[in-house]
């Protein structure tokens, strides 16, 4: 093993090196390595790749067998054609779309026009009857007892909401005798 210690500026260490390296070239070392003029590289002219991510859509496609009718008040209507006179009744704006056009997702003019007793499709339609989303609601204040009694719950924001949008309310009404709202507990009447 050498134990010389040999001392050079950085500009003599390469020659040293392969000096030494073939001074003892043992079986053990590897050739020595041999300067090389390192190739200048060559431009590489990258073109833009544009990546296109599929987005999975969260939403499917329903099927019509699959598609119920949805909230439907099933309100009456009555249409009486225009040239002769005839009446009809229809259990509700969709089925009378449904005969009339053969779409029945044109219900919403026969209705509009039915409340407005406007003519369309040819018929002068009438609403027979008045049915409508509103549940009344009863409120009890929690000190008082003093019952407080609305026709729905829109009612009832608008006359002691003070402007809030009523959630406090509809969370009252989800959960009787648990919470309160305005200091009154909600129950449907």
């Amino acid at each position: 093993m050498i134990k010389q210690i040999d001392e050079c500026d950085e500009n003599n260490l390469e020659d040293k090196v392969i000096y030494w390296f073939e001074q003892y070239k043992p079986e053990y070392n590897d050739p020595l390595p041999k300067k090389k003029p390192e190739p200048e590289p060559e431009p590489i002219i990258e073109e833009p790749v544009a990546i296109v991510k599929e987005k999975k859509s969260t939403w499917r496609q329903i099927r019509p067998e699959e598609r119920s009718t949805g909230k439907c008040l099933s309100i009456r209507v009555q249409g009486t054609h225009i040239e002769t006179g005839e009446v009809k009744e229809w259990e509700n704006a969709r089925a009378a779309a449904l005969e009339i056009t053969g779409d029945k997702k044109r219900n919403s003019n026969v209705l509009n026009a039915a409340k407005k007793g406007n003519t369309y499709y040819g018929y002068r339609w009438k609403v027979l009857d008045t049915k409508t989303h509103k549940r009344s609601v009863k409120g009890v204040h929690k000190v008082t007892h003093v019952e407080v009694y609305y026709e729905s719950i829109s009612e009832a924001i608008r006359q002691i909401g003070d402007g809030s949008n009523g959630s406090g309310l509809l969370k009252s009404l989800r959960n009787p005798n648990k919470y309160t709202y305005k200091g009154f507990l909600w129950y449907y009447d």
